[in-house]
């Protein structure tokens, strides 16, 4: 097991596994803090921060497509 992903102010209730650049796995975690946060899992580290209105109450990942579903809207990012 590697070393805990920091950087959540507020509670996480939400990940989801997404593929970026050339299949890299990346995790997408997100909860009260109105962000969501994109971790590169091999490197150990931040990628992204997305930063949202309102909190984000789902997320959800096909392939390199992610979902981030909030209080305000659906907004849908990284589909080709």
């Amino acid at each position: 097991m590697g070393r805990p992903l920091t950087g959540h102010t507020s509670w996480v209730g939400v990940l989801v596994f997404v593929a970026g650049a050339q299949g890299m796995p990346l995790l997408a975690s997100s909860g009260g803090g109105k962000t969501v946060r994109v971790w590169d899992l091999a490197a150990g580290t931040l990628a992204m921060t997305l930063r949202r209105r309102s909190i984000v109450r789902s997320l959800d990942a096909s392939g390199s497509a992610m979902a981030i579903g909030d209080e305000e809207c659906v907004s849908v990012i990284g589909a080709s």
